[in-house]
């Protein structure tokens, strides 16, 4: 398997827990990763919630129009999640 992919963040725990990636190779892959900060761009988002402008939620996770509201709830949803039908029934 490639390097890379048994070092990918998302799984390399799973990768170490099954034995596939010593712990110490990771900490030493990690130490050996460039510093990519200077790559690095500063945006300003516009968080006043207009439509199609995007949100900053409290926690700093961005929702754009269509993303689920800050409280969890997503529109069109019951609070189960079961998709509500625009006809009644």
């Amino acid at each position: 398997m490639n390097k890379d992919l048994l070092m990918d963040k998302r799984i390399v725990h799973r990768n170490i827990r099954r034995g596939l990636v010593r712990k110490e190779d990771y900490e030493s892959h990690l130490t050996s990763l460039q510093d990519g900060s200077s790559n690095m761009e500063y945006v300003s988002i516009d968080a006043k919630g207009e439509e199609g402008a995007a949100a900053v939620t409290s926690s700093g996770s961005m929702l754009s129009k269509g993303s689920p509201s800050i409280s969890g709830e997503v529109p069109g949803t019951d609070r189960q999640g079961a998709v509500q039908s625009e006809e009644p029934q």
